[in-house]
């Protein structure tokens, strides 16, 4: 059994801008420490430090458009 540290990193998206640099440089930086990094999110990705593998679109977890919501219910 081996010892490496495993890390989810999970923000609702990953469209470029601050939040995905600050993802970006934290998963080079952790795996530079040995550390195994998936980054779960709402949406498609595409960051330069994954492979393909390193990375999950997990349905549902983007902000919702609560609006369509409350109408219903009134």
């Amino acid at each position: 059994m081996t010892n490496t540290p495993r890390i989810a990193i999970v923000h609702y998206h990953l469209r470029p801008g601050g939040v995905t640099t600050v993802i970006q440089e934290a998963v080079m930086a952790l795996r530079l420490r040995g550390c195994r990094v998936v980054v779960l999110s709402g949406t498609p990705m595409n960051l330069d430090a994954l492979d393909p593998d390193d990375r999950q679109c997990v349905e549902g977890l983007d902000y919702v458009d609560d609006s369509d919501a409350l109408r219903q219910r009134f």
